[in-house]
């Protein structure tokens, strides 16, 4: 069954034009997403194609964004008195393939990565798997990678690996998820209206 994620409140994503690939994957995860939140759980049969829509204007509530938010732009928290310059997006979308560090966009990408590290700023990273065009096998990454990003434990997170075609749903939902997207299926609903009618119980782990 496919999972019908959505995103209540609506989020947006930050896909810099210096990640080469970074919003075109997006874009197909975002269709994809918005297909299967478009088909009745009680089909069998695949989505078919999404056409390209503005998510603002959809009930998927994922927004893709080229305008780099404030913390990547300074590598600075906005503060209290700190209007955010540049885009309004949540995340930091890190596309890592074969081209992601290659040149003069590569270098111009390591220091956007460095600055968004710096302020603490969300970056979820998603890996072109062989099986895409521009596709690698993770390991090479290191060989590419600027080393002080390494050093600094950039691959201690979890980067989604972004299969291609049957498994592309998978993919998605995994981004979906890591971006904060609530399950919008009606058994998930009632899960959720259920629980939320129940005692309060708190739960303390011990400590040793």
């Amino acid at each position: 069954t496919l999972k019908r994620w959505g995103f209540r409140p609506p989020v947006t994503v930050y896909c810099s034009p210096n990640c080469s690939g970074a919003k075109a994957a997006m874009e197909v995860i975002q269709n994809e997403l918005e297909a299967a939140l478009n088909t009745r759980r009680s089909s069998s049969r695949p989505p078919s194609p999404a056409k390209k829509v503005s998510a603002k204007a959809s009930a998927l509530g994922l927004d893709i964004s080229t305008d780099a938010p404030f913390a990547v732009v300074s590598g600075r928290k906005v503060g209290t008195h700190q209007p955010p310059d540049g885009g309004s997006a949540g995340f930091f979308i890190l596309y890592l393939s074969v081209r992601t560090w290659a040149g003069a966009e590569g270098d111009a990408l390591a220091q956007e990565v460095r600055n968004a590290r710096a302020a603490g700023f969300p970056i979820v990273m998603i890996h072109s798997t062989p099986d895409n065009d521009d596709g690698c096998e993770f390991g090479d990454l290191f060989g590419t990678t600027p080393n002080d990003l390494i050093q600094d434990g950039l691959f201690r997170a979890l980067a989604i690996a972004n299969y291609p075609g049957a498994f592309q749903h998978v993919s998605a939902c995994l981004v979906a998820r890591a971006l904060g997207a609530t399950d919008l299926s009606s058994a998930a609903i009632k899960r959720s209206a259920s629980s939320s009618s129940m005692p309060e119980v708190h739960v303390r782990r011990a400590v040793p």
